[in-house]
């Protein structure tokens, strides 16, 4: 028989062949001439060769050595070799700067001896691009703006045409560039418009990374000067890097920054994913003589207040205590009256003597974390989507009970901003 090591791989596929003449050693029999035969006129008539298989054969190769005894005799002796397709990987990352967010490109060199069939990237595990080729070497260019700070991971997958595959990934990290931030917030006196104190933060080696005379700040998508601003809707008024705007209730704004990459000349927009959209929000809530189940669908606005808890929100808390002595929340399945503090997500009592109507003033409308609740009863509030209270479409709550102008309604179609509510939790 013959004995190749070794029997498959990938090509280029570098096997060495020898023969195994079981019992014949006993009888004093030996090869005395071997013609081998590896692929279409490729031979050797050495005793133990070795052959480089560069191509790729979907049945394998069949190797023949005719061998001469030194009795007389002949034997024909074949073996299969597997060899399999190699794809070739080369990644490469160039336009690249430490800080985010930036644009980049990441460049994969393929090839396969079957000629390449599919292409797939990767952006942190999750797919991203799926492209189809059938050229025997390629180039694919993936272009991405990162636009946090961290470590992002680039992985390409390629398939090629008999079926095999290869992978290879790549590491960028980058550091925090530019970034928009809330430093002060405050609600301006005898009105319900929301100041909100601007800055551009970075170090310098950030603001080194653009072309700042280019740059331009941007409202809702529009070019606009902070230094002096004055319109119906909005008024600004300090310096590029550090200003404030008071803005009116109930209408969204975005912030956003636009500058120019010293290293690509690529525009970047900054404040893409910093949740940097904002909406100085108004909710009023109508309380009737007695008890009333009621939340604050309003929360406080995402930044971190250097002067800490933000005006309009003791002023949410104030009126409450200024019309009722009785306030209850439920919280980790204890009750507490009077609490100097009401989560955003919670629903609570209160009781008033006479009709009254609560205007709270805060940044958005939020929703409850369902996923975060532990099973059992929860008095919640702060509703934005009924879709997220009804059991049915949740599946994971049991009850769902609200208490509105005196009465108790279970499951109920309709459940609005500013209600207090009882969900059971599976």
């Amino acid at each position: 028989r013959i004995v190749a090591i070794p029997l498959s791989g990938e090509t280029p596929l570098k096997v060495n062949f020898s023969l195994a003449l079981k019992g014949y050693a006993v009888k004093n029999i030996y090869p005395t001439s071997v013609d081998w035969t590896f692929t279409s006129g490729k031979t050797s008539t050495s005793i133990n060769p070795s052959y480089t298989f560069d191509t790729v054969a979907n049945n394998g190769y069949t190797v023949t050595a005719n061998v001469k005894l030194s009795d007389g005799t002949t034997k024909a002796l074949t073996r299969i070799i597997n060899v399999d397709d190699t794809v070739s990987i080369v990644l490469s990352e160039g336009n690249s700067t430490q800080y985010a967010p930036h644009s980049l490109n990441v460049d994969a060199a393929l090839s396969a001896l079957s000629g390449i069939n599919t292409i797939k990237w990767f952006i942190n595990d999750v797919l991203y691009e799926d492209v189809t080729n059938t050229k025997s070497n390629t180039v694919s260019n993936l272009s991405y703006i990162i636009q946090k700070a961290g470590l992002t991971k680039f992985r390409v997958v390629a398939y090629s045409n008999a079926g095999h595959t290869s992978s290879k990934e790549i590491n960028i990290s980058t550091k925090q560039g530019l970034d928009i931030r809330i430093v002060g917030t405050k609600q301006n006196p005898n009105t319900t418009n929301l100041e909100f104190k601007f800055e551009l933060k970075g170090d310098n080696a950030a603001f080194a990374d653009i072309n700042t005379t280019p740059s331009t700040w941007l409202l809702n998508g529009e070019e606009f000067d902070p230094t002096n601003a004055n319109r119906e809707d909005i008024s600004c008024s300090g310096s590029e890097k550090d200003f404030s705007c008071t803005f009116k209730v109930n209408k969204n704004y975005l912030m956003q920054y636009k500058a120019i990459l010293n290293n690509s000349g690529n525009e970047i927009i900054y404040g893409y994913n910093s949740n940097k959209a904002f909406n100085p929000y108004e909710q009023k809530v109508d309380l009737i003589t007695g008890w009333n189940l009621i939340s604050s669908p309003i929360g406080v606005p995402f930044a971190t207040f250097d002067e800490g808890t933000p005006q309009f929100e003791k002023d949410n808390i104030k009126q409450l205590k200024d019309i009722s002595n009785e306030i209850w929340k439920f919280k980790d399945s204890n009750w507490s009256k009077n609490p100097d503090t009401i989560e955003k997500d919670l629903g609570f009592w209160i009781k008033v003597t006479e009709s009254a109507t609560l205007s709270f003033v805060g940044n958005n409308v939020y929703d409850v974390d369902l996923t975060n609740l532990s099973a059992g009863w929860h008095l919640v509030g702060a509703v934005k989507t009924l879709s997220n209270y009804q059991p049915v479409n949740s599946g994971i709550l049991e009850y769902v009970w609200i208490y509105r102008k005196g009465s108790w309604y279970k499951n109920p179609s309709t459940i609005n901003p500013g209600a207090g509510i009882w969900i059971k939790k599976k």
